[in-house]
């Protein structure tokens, strides 16, 4: 017996968020692994390290043809392919007895997840619009920092049991629960009369409509450079805590959890507060988080104690409380200003966060002296320029308004 269409919509968004956990779970579930698989496949380190990064780098590129299919074929379909090649590149990479197969392998996986994560949003688009949408937003967002953090950890206990094939097959086991359940449940949620015939030859003309489209891109920028400062303090704070501030391993671990917290309430004060404040009011609030965030790196840079933890660990904390008020926000409008390519949209803000956050973490890197001060430096430069795009993102939204 077919469960009734409100129970299904209810179901829906949550197998959406386990595609979307097992997308960023396969990117460092096997971190704990990585020294034991250079002996296993009698490797060098900088291999394992490079399977590490085709994730990330193979699912934004791949994105984008996703995004374009699913706006001409329509949603159920491209998600479910998206799910098989997932699991194929799982059960492959369980089943590898060489490097060279596990590295192909890993890209069959990488090409599935960069699917999964684009029809997550995608399919929300088409389900819920405006405060409802943005919601769900913040609570994509949050899953990355949250999964990120608990899959190494599920990860090792795996490996320390079961041996390392198990990550992947822990992965493949969860993918065909999910496709299988969304098989059923799952309507097609873009409307015949919406979609596109055009070929898939006009994925470069559509892309360069986007980039010339003014608030399409600015509120993309809203989206994708707070991220970007955010993963600047991110990639470095272990170097700083571990080597400058000579705290240890497992102190750090559990440091890091702090601005992670802090990332998840502000998401949930999102969530809570979004009906009431509206969308516009909203931004307002991320912009002031954003402020208190430059004032307070600021005093960690001029001030003889501003290098200490609890000041660090402070300042992060208010970009963090308000980072899903910014992005979530900038998301949602960037997405329902494009409703016919809104598949190839999504992709391409997927592509830009990723490629900004590549971009400037190395940028930063190249500066960093051990110290808080290149680090917030840059978060600041970057963070000023952050509040001149969403103050006119504000303008053009309120322009945008008026004319509607």
């Amino acid at each position: 017996m077919m469960p009734s269409p409100k129970l299904r919509l209810s179901l829906v968004p949550p197998l959406l968020f386990t595609t979307l956990a097992l997308k960023i779970a396969s990117m460092d579930i096997y971190i704990p692994c990585m020294p034991f698989l250079t002996r296993y496949f009698d490797t060098q380190e900088w291999v394992i390290q490079f399977s590490l990064m085709l994730s990330p780098l193979l699912s934004s590129a791949t994105a984008l043809f996703y995004g374009r299919w699913t706006d001409i074929y329509g949603r159920r379909k491209i998600m479910l392919a998206a799910l098989v090649i997932f699991i194929v590149g799982s059960g492959g990479c369980a089943l590898s007895t060489n490097i060279y197969t596990f590295l192909v392998c890993r890209f069959v996986q990488s090409a599935g997840a960069g699917g999964m994560s684009v029809l997550t949003l995608v399919i929300l688009s088409d389900l819920f619009q405006g405060i409802a949408y943005a919601r769900y937003i913040a609570t994509y967002n949050t899953m990355f920092p949250i999964t990120f953090a608990i899959a190494p950890v599920l990860g090792a206990h795996l490996f320390d049991h079961f041996g390392w094939q198990m990550n992947f097959w822990a992965l493949l086991m969860v993918a065909v629960l999910v496709t299988v359940t969304l098989y059923f449940i799952l309507d097609e949620t873009l409307h015949i009369q919406d979609k596109k015939p055009a070929p898939l030859s006009s994925l470069w003309e559509k892309s360069l409509q986007l980039c010339n489209d003014r608030y399409f891109m600015t509120m993309s920028l809203g989206h994708c450079l707070p991220i970007a400062i955010a993963c600047i303090y991110t990639t470095n704070s272990a170097f700083l805590f571990i080597d400058h501030l000579h705290f240890s391993p497992i102190d750090f671990s559990y440091i890091q959890l702090i601005p992670i917290g802090i990332n998840f309430l502000g998401a949930v004060a999102y969530r809570q507060f979004l009906p009431y404040l509206g969308l516009e009011r909203s931004l307002q609030v991320g912009l002031v988080s954003l402020y208190l965030f430059i004032v307070g790196a600021l005093f960690c840079l001029l001030s003889p104690h501003g290098g200490l933890p609890f000041f660090i660990l402070g300042t992060i904390c208010l970009l963090n409380f308000g980072l899903s008020f910014c992005i979530s926000t900038c998301a949602t409008w960037a997405y329902e200003s494009t409703p016919q390519d809104r598949g190839l949209a999504i992709a391409l803000v997927a592509l830009m966060r990723n490629g900004f956050i590549a971009a400037l973490v190395m940028i930063a890197a190249l500066f960093y002296n051990g110290t808080i001060i290149p680090v917030f430096l840059s978060m600041v430069i970057l963070g000023i320029l952050v509040l001149l795009i969403l103050r006119k993102g504000l303008l053009l939204t309120k322009r945008l308004s008026v004319e509607i």
